[in-house]
């Protein structure tokens, strides 16, 4: 097969979307030697695209970080761009479908998270995305959501069919693992990080929690001052400092500066534990990679958490301080716990291997070319 894969929305520092992506594109290059890639590229996203015999690019002249410019061209032009390449069929990878798009087509969803929490959205972007969501749901021939928490969201919600549907989760780079004593070390010494700490990995928009969660840590460290600080990766950072001192935890907080993947992989490994207490998820890609460092993960009680996790995790109501303050102070105090949380999430390391959803990904190609008017 010869597939076009449609990576002209994307600008590095979508967060986890982008992670996706050059996660899943590597695994396919790594995997799969059968089949033809043809990229459709800005001058951002062209680094997503691997240096492969199957992989060829086509650079768009498209300024991808002006939205308006990009969707108008998706939603007229593409079609005439993809339609020169010949392709089998074309993966669009964030959630919607290009209204003249050529078909058969893969759609990638990550949540549904406008339906789920429209207020967290401006009016006008909350109806496009509402518009252009119930499109792909209705028209895009596979749709591949990354859990299956989003596709029960997108049957549910827009009535697609469990056959139409193949989950594509999150496959997890092979340097994530637990990072060895040394290296570990001296990570720890150059980023100035404490022996335990708390660690908390996402951005900052309002579904991540962190305001529920700041005042857990208040909570926690007015018990017990000596306690573990929280060390913090997100985007953006000033939105994080305002927060952190909106909450009056400044002394309690480590905040870190963007890493690359090697850097992540060895803090979870120093991390004592991760605390994840986002409201609603698609994915939960920290949750993941925490498990697969040997981090120990206390996070909400959410679906994607039950999903990924399972008993992995100590869970805790995300919408109730009382319930984030139980969890921190249960798993701080109890080593023996820390320690089965970490076994259990190791053992869960196999089901996001990069070759398992690289064999996901290409059944749901081969599903989209079979099943659209015309296939085999």
């Amino acid at each position: 097969m010869r597939i076009g894969l449609n990576l002209l929305p994307v600008v590095p520092g979508v967060g986890g979307s982008w992670q996706y992506m050059a996660n899943l594109i590597a695994a396919l290059a790594e995997h799969d030697h059968e089949n033809e890639y043809v990229a459709f590229v800005t001058r951002w996203s062209a680094s997503l695209v691997p240096s492969r015999p199957n992989f060829t690019t086509v650079v768009v002249p498209l300024y991808a970080r002006w939205r308006p410019l990009r969707v108008g061209f998706e939603n007229t032009a593409l079609r005439l761009v993809t339609g020169r390449a010949d392709l089998d069929c074309v993966h669009h990878f964030f959630g919607t479908l290009p209204l003249f798009a050529q078909a058969p087509s893969v759609v990638t969803v990550y949540d549904l998270m406008v339906f789920e929490r429209p207020d967290d959205y401006p009016p006008l972007r909350r109806w496009y995305l509402k518009r252009m969501e119930r499109h792909m749901a209705t028209h895009a021939t596979v749709i591949a959501p990354i859990s299956r928490s989003t596709g029960e969201h997108l049957h549910r919600r827009l009535g697609v069919p469990w056959d139409r549907m193949v989950v594509v989760p999150t496959p997890l780079s092979t340097i994530f693992a637990p990072g060895d004593a040394e290296h570990v070390a001296r990570f720890r010494s150059e980023r100035g990080l404490p022996d335990q700490f708390w660690l908390c990995v996402s951005g900052t928009y309002p579904n991540k929690n962190y305001d529920r969660l700041l005042d857990a840590l208040r909570v926690v460290r007015d018990a017990n001052p000596n306690g573990w600080p929280l060390v913090v990766r997100a985007d953006p950072e000033h939105t994080m400092r305002r927060m952190v001192e909106r909450a009056g935890v400044e002394r309690h907080v480590i905040m870190l500066p963007r890493l690359t993947e090697r850097e992540m992989a060895l803090l979870y490994s120093a991390a004592s534990a991760l605390v994840f207490p986002s409201l609603f998820e698609g994915g939960g890609i920290p949750v993941m990679e925490a498990m697969v460092c040997g981090c120990p993960v206390v996070a909400s009680e959410i679906p994607t958490t039950r999903e990924f996790a399972g008993a992995a995790a100590l869970r805790f109501d995300p919408t109730r301080v009382a319930s984030i303050v139980e969890a921190m102070t249960e798993c701080e105090s109890n080593p023996a716990l820390r320690r089965q949380l970490a076994t259990a999430g190791l053992a869960q390391a196999h089901r996001f291997s990069p070759q398992l959803v690289a064999t996901a990904c290409m059944s749901a190609y081969a599903r989209a070319v079979a099943t659209a008017p015309g296939g085999p």
